[in-house]
């Protein structure tokens, strides 16, 4: 039987599931190496909250950078951890989670 490979563009938090696909692969590969995508996943996400769902988004530098890779990619100089930890300490998911 041949070699099992995964390929997989990186984002802001990991699809539900990728610990399964990396655990049943021979060769797991981190496609970082190409062009970051504006308005896309790489740095946001949706989690749910007693609100609804809410934006996740990690500031990045994109200004001039049309052709940076996803690896060359840098986080804006902003103090976003702490909106980042206000919603996840009130998110749905991370409750139910704590609890079990």
């Amino acid at each position: 039987m041949g070699k099992k490979v995964a390929i997989v563009q990186s984002n802001l938090y990991p699809l539900e599931g990728l610990f399964d696909l990396i655990a049943a692969v021979d060769e797991f590969i981190l496609y970082d190496d190409m062009q970051y995508t504006r308005r896309d996943w790489r740095n946001r996400n949706q989690i749910k909250t007693p609100q609804g769902l809410q934006w996740l988004t990690v500031p990045v530098k994109v200004k001039g950078k049309y052709h940076q890779t996803i690896r060359e990619t840098e986080i804006e100089e902003v103090d976003w951890r702490r909106t980042i930890g206000s919603l996840y300490a009130i998110a749905i998911v991370v409750r139910s989670i704590l609890k079990q």
